[in-house]
C-alpha cells in the first residue's frame, strides 16, 4: 500500500466507475478466505462486540521463502484474554 500515490489511485478509480477494471489481483480461494475472516474479525473488534483474543505463536525466524504461512500460523494457539 504504501507504494501507491494519489494519482495512481485516481487513475484506477476513474477507470472503475467507467467499468474498466486494471491492475487486477487475484488469489487463490483458500488465501481469500482466510483473509475475509481476518478482517472481519477486525472489524468486529472495532464496533466492540468481540472478546480479546490472545494469539500465541512460537518465537522463530520466518522465512517466507523458506516456508508456508499457513504453516507458522498452524503453530499458534488462540487464546481469550
Amino acid at each position: 500500500m504504501f507504494r501507491i500515490t494519489p494519482q495512481h489511485l485516481a487513475w484506477a478509480l476513474e477507470n472503475l466507475v467507467e467499468g474498466r477494471v486494471v491492475n487486477r489481483i487475484q488469489v487463490r480461494p483458500d488465501v481469500k478466505h482466510w483473509a475475509k475472516v481476518a478482517l472481519d474479525r477486525m472489524l468486529e473488534v472495532g464496533k466492540g462486540r468481540r472478546q480479546v483474543s490472545v494469539v500465541k505463536c512460537p518465537v522463530v525466524a520466518f522465512s517466507p521463502a523458506q516456508s508456508s504461512w499457513a504453516a507458522f500460523f498452524s503453530s499458534c494457539s488462540l487464546s481469550n484474554a
